[in-house]
């Protein structure tokens, strides 16, 4: 919330999570993967360790369910 600001519209562009290209995918799997080991070279720390394997998993699909243009991933 503090980065990306409570509704993923942060004002830098490039953590905003709706209404820009997601540069390491758009699946839940993509985002689990970048929440688990972060991003080098930028300030997307890794939350391993720091939140549980369920956690990680249901901010991924909180994260990926702020931007509606992408289509609903089959289960």
């Amino acid at each position: 919330q503090a980065c990306h600001g409570p509704d993923g519209k942060s004002p830098m562009k490039e953590m905003a999570f709706v209404g820009r290209e997601w540069k390491h995918g758009t699946k839940t799997p993509d985002m689990i993967k970048v929440i688990t080991n972060g991003v080098p070279g930028t300030v997307m720390m890794p939350f391993k360790g720091r939140l549980t394997e369920q956690q990680i998993k249901d901010l991924a699909t909180y994260v990926r369910s702020l931007d509606k243009t992408l289509k609903p991933e089959k289960k």
